[in-house]
């Protein structure tokens, strides 16, 4: 500095001096009191501030504090603590490099390592919170950021037990290390966990940012769990309501009698092959309907009993979003009406279906059937019926429905026995409680007779819901 120009303008010294001095007053500070007084005015102001969420009055409050007393740690805390609330990580930064050359605490190495997570520098973080945790720090959220940021590096087995401990012991850590716990299963392979874990969150983070990154998870979660299970089993009971108990027009079956049934289902399939790509499965299926108490006797007699052999087989054309899927299943059935042996069929069902969103899929598929009647005449059958299907997937995924319209053709043996017509069928599928669901469904069938003496067209409703 030139001293000669100091001496050109004396007049301006007291002035700016005054301007300086006034600069380092706390709001509210008189500037004849005491440094002390005014730097707790100003921090107890900000602390006040702070408790009541106003960050942006508590960091002005505490700047002012710090500026009277630059070397209080409490200070120096409080301004480290109210702006990363305010995110303003590198004034935060720099007042942390203040209070490590005071004091370099326990709780000072958490936040460095905070400051240091959030800014995406995670080696860094697992270092801070690793030394915040060897110094004693009693902040209760370490094993959460700790695990967090392990996550981050890919150490997955040194994450989740932090991760499963935040999750037991700490629920303000909630969702977000249900979260991180349910993508750390989620990266071990353990499906059934992450959807869990996941699932959580997406209930109660819902359209939200996060909510929605774990809805993403937690498609990725199903996908590995239908991919990697080698084996699946089913078991239904329900009851239902049909219009007409109706299975061929001759004039000794009831025709347009209604009854109510119960009814059970078994259905497992073994994979010997299942990837990413598709699956091959075989797989049995039985059925049993029990019709109720009616009015007419003969109406016990269609309690039908059915065996089920089967082999499936799908493959992913395209996978993602859009995605296409292929496939073909093949199936024998042997049924008893009644405790009479009925219908033997051979059923072939190819099927595509196109996954346009993360939440509509549109399915079609076309059932052709091979039938025969071995102890009655004239039955035996080809039956045709393409169908059409749109399925949703609602409130994020956990409400299953589809909305199938159909078309009917039966070509059989005798003419009497001939029909086609159109279906209908709405049907969902709503969680209760874990791997059980309520399963709901409508149809509707109207089908003509075309060769009936009659020529009488059948119109059958089926309402049936159930537990599977």
């Amino acid at each position: 500095m030139n001293p000669g120009r100091l001496r050109r303008f004396p007049a301006c010294l007291p002035i700016v001096i005054l301007l300086l001095l006034t600069l380092r007053l706390p709001a509210g500070a008189d500037e004849n009191s005491p440094p002390v007084q005014n730097r707790d005015l100003g921090f107890t102001q900000g602390i006040k501030a702070f408790e009541a969420g106003e960050y942006d009055i508590a960091f002005s409050r505490f700047q002012q504090a710090h500026l009277v007393d630059p070397e209080n740690p409490e200070v120096l805390i409080y301004l480290v603590r109210s702006a990363i609330e305010l995110r303003r990580y590198d004034r935060a930064s720099t007042a942390l490099k203040e209070l490590a050359e005071i004091e370099d605490s326990a709780d000072v190495q958490f936040y460095v390592a905070y400051i240091a997570y959030q800014e995406g520098r995670y080696r860094e973080a697992v270092n801070g919170f690793q030394r915040a945790e060897t110094m004693g720090s009693e902040i209760p959220t370490i094993p959460f950021f700790l695990g967090a940021s392990l996550f981050r590096v890919a150490d997955f087995d040194r994450a989740r037990p932090l991760l499963e401990k935040s999750v037991r012991d700490l629920p303000e850590t909630h969702p977000n290390s249900r979260f991180y716990l349910g993508a750390t299963y989620l990266q071990q392979e353990e499906y059934t966990r992450a959807m869990r874990e996941l699932r959580a969150v997406v209930d109660a983070e819902g359209d939200s940012r996060l909510g929605r990154t774990a809805a993403n998870l937690l498609r990725q979660a199903e996908r590995g769990n239908e991919r990697t299970k080698w084996w699946e089993v089913s078991f239904e009971l329900g009851s239902a309501y049909d219009s007409n108990v109706l299975y061929e027009p001759e004039t000794d079956v009831v025709s347009g009698e209604e009854a109510s049934y119960g009814f059970g289902s078994f259905e497992g399939v073994l994979y010997p092959y299942r990837t990413a790509q598709g699956h091959a499965g075989v797989g049995y299926a039985l059925y049993q309907s029990i019709h109720f108490a009616s009015d007419d006797d003969i109406v016990r007699d269609f309690d039908i009993t059915r065996n089920a052999g089967s082999l499936t087989f799908m493959a992913h054309v395209l996978q993602g979003v859009p995605g296409v899927l292929t496939g073909l299943d093949y199936e024998y059935s042997d049924a008893h009406l009644g405790g009479v042996r009925y219908q033997q069929t051979h059923e072939i069902k190819p099927q595509a279906t196109v996954i346009e969103s993360d939440i509509t899929a549109t399915r079609a598929q076309v059932v052709v059937q091979d039938k025969t009647f071995p102890d009655f005449d004239g039955r035996d059958a080809l039956y045709l019926r393409p169908t059409v299907s749109q399925l949703f997937s609602l409130y994020h995924r956990t409400i299953n429905t589809a909305v199938e319209l159909g078309y009917e053709q039966n070509e059989a043996e005798s003419d009497l026995f001939d029909y086609q017509g159109v279906s209908v069928f709405v049907g969902a599928a709503i969680p209760v409680i874990g791997e059980l669901s309520s399963i709901l469904g409508l149809q509707g069938r109207f089908l003509d007779y075309v060769h009936h003496p009659d020529d009488r067209t059948d119109r059958r409703l089926i309402v049936d819901a159930g537990l599977k």
